[in-house]
């Protein structure tokens, strides 16, 4: 069992590390009186999670019906500016790849490395772009 002094210890050790962590003071001391009234171990247990996109209005409504039954919800957004700034490109295939060095190496050992502006498929003629 731990002895008082090393609970006292403790909190001091977790006190100086939250002031290096620059967390201000006020909210050091205001977290730390909360523990000390006990605050913190009044927890109501969730009894589940749910993630909904958010609808102005609706979400609202929505979160507040489930947290009567204890069930944490998080909103998320289908738009944002990831999603709206950013467009992937399509994927190309090898045969269609263009201004890149290539190597052919031949049965012999020996090998060609040549530079190219044109698709793949144009280079390697007809049969490439049969595969």
């Amino acid at each position: 069992m731990q002895e008082p002094q090393d609970h006292t210890n403790e909190i001091e050790i977790l006190r100086h590390d939250l002031q290096l962590g620059a967390y201000p003071i006020g909210f050091i001391d205001s977290v730390m009186n909360s523990y000390e009234r006990g605050d913190c171990l009044k927890k109501v247990q969730t009894l589940g999670f749910i993630s909904i996109n958010y609808t102005r209005g609706v979400s609202e409504k929505f979160k507040s019906i489930v947290n009567r039954y204890n069930i944490r919800t998080v909103f998320k957004t289908l738009h944002t500016l990831r999603n709206t700034h950013m467009r992937t490109r399509p994927k190309r295939f090898p045969q269609e790849t263009v201004n890149c060095v290539y190597t052919i190496h031949c049965q012999c050992g020996r090998s060609y490395t040549g530079e190219m502006g044109r698709p793949w498929a144009a280079r390697l003629g007809t049969e490439a772009k049969l595969r």
